[in-house]
């Protein structure tokens, strides 16, 4: 009998420490699905992102740091110098009419015609719009004035003849080309072609 509550006494002791190591995965286990469950939730939800505070998608990373900021430089002193020389080289042709324009013709590079084409582009719309203000708002009779029945935007009137005018500006430029590659025997370049008009065309901005 002595024997038998001496191995009974035996496996209680050695069951007690099973069962506590049972508990103590059994908290491990809960505290795990806990975490994984607020981590779920916070996936559904989604987030914001810290930097800029832009809306992320669940598992979204934001790129706001790969972006950097760009950073326009104007250079104002060559601006003015552009500006400048322009404007000397349609005095010269004022004064020079003939030798200025052939120098300028031979030149290679056309950023100098662009900008005197884009120039006279926007003073034709601006003179568009100027003379449709003036016939809009001129009296006629007892009637009144064309404004009182009908409102235009002139600004619209602006931009749309600038663009047509600087289109059309190229027009000539093809003509004269395809006109002496088909009759003449020295065919005129286009670069040669735009600079020549251009600078033909620039004494009306003044």
């Amino acid at each position: 009998m002595e024997e038998k509550k001496e191995t009974t006494k035996k496996t209680t002791k050695k069951a007690a420490p099973k069962t506590a190591a049972k508990k103590s995965t059994a908290s491990k286990k809960e505290t795990v699905k806990k975490k994984v469950e607020k981590e779920e939730i916070k996936e559904e939800v989604g987030s914001f992102c810290p930097n800029c505070g832009k809306k992320l998608k669940p598992g979204e990373k934001c790129d706001c740091e790969s972006k950097k900021d760009i950073v326009i430089n104007i250079d104002k002193d060559a601006i003015v110098e552009k500006g400048r020389g322009i404007f000397e080289t349609i005095l010269s042709i004022y004064k020079k009419p003939y030798t200025t324009c052939k120098e300028e013709s031979e030149k290679k590079d056309v950023k100098n015609s662009i900008i005197i084409l884009v120039l006279i582009a926007l003073s034709m719309g601006f003179l568009i719009s100027a003379v449709t203000y003036a016939s809009f708002h001129t009296t006629v009779g007892t009637f009144g004035a064309v404004a009182d029945y009908y409102k235009i935007s002139y600004f619209k009137v602006f931009v749309v003849w600038s663009l047509v005018s600087f289109i059309m500006a190229f027009l000539p430029i093809a003509i004269s080309c395809l006109a002496s590659a088909m009759f003449s025997k020295t065919r005129i370049s286009f670069i040669k072609s735009l600079n020549l008009y251009a600078n033909c065309l620039s004494v009306v901005l003044i």
